[in-house]
């Protein structure tokens, strides 16, 4: 999930978020640690990730996704593959496990 800070206030007071599949992107270190501050407060586990090296997979295009999709936070498509954003090392194993290959380059999602 994506938010600007006036959404994620939204989800933070109302409990709407997956507690599993969040993330927030902020324009500052101090929306961040606000952010961070807050989310604890609310009793969300909090995993902070400002690299996304290692935890960024692939799978061909034309393979099938949804068990990997299901641990992931984001996706994105190429000509060629399905590009997923996973929730954490273990969901990265899992992929893996799946026939899905690490993306060793940058990737905007």
């Amino acid at each position: 999930m994506r938010s600007r800070s006036k959404n994620f206030k939204l989800n933070a007071d109302h409990r709407t978020c997956n507690k599993g599949l969040c993330r927030f992107k902020f324009k500052t270190a101090g929306e961040r640690n606000k952010a961070l501050k807050l989310l604890e407060r609310r009793g969300f586990e909090v995993d902070l990730v400002e690299d996304l090296k290692g935890y960024v997979v692939k799978l061909p295009r034309h393979s099938r996704y949804a068990p990997v999709l299901k641990n992931s936070v984001a996706m994105i498509e190429t000509p060629e593959w399905h590009i997923f954003l996973m929730k954490d090392p273990a969901a990265v194993e899992e992929a893996q496990r799946l026939g899905a290959k690490i993306v060793e380059v940058d990737v905007k999602f």
